[in-house]
């Protein structure tokens, strides 16, 4: 069968907080893999769900920020 075009979400058993998810998943497009967000919105007494698509290969390629493991403030510094 051929997954192209296709996708699933389910409920994001890992929610913590309101901008957090309620749904998450995955979905193939085109050939290429997509991660799905959806938030359960209101609009006019509707519900309806919000959803955004972001490349699998886009999130890897981004550059990961350094955290710093000093314990010493900026302004702790002798220079």
């Amino acid at each position: 069968m051929n997954n192209d075009n296709r996708g699933s979400i389910s409920k994001n058993k890992r929610k913590e907080q309101d901008k957090h998810p309620d749904y998450r998943g995955s979905a193939t497009i085109e050939g290429k893999q997509y991660w799905i967000s959806a938030w359960i919105k209101q609009k006019d007494g509707e519900s309806f769900l919000s959803m955004n698509y972001q490349l699998k290969d886009e999130q890897a390629s981004k550059p990961k920020q350094a955290k710093s493991t000093s314990s010493y403030d900026d302004d702790d510094m002798p220079f």
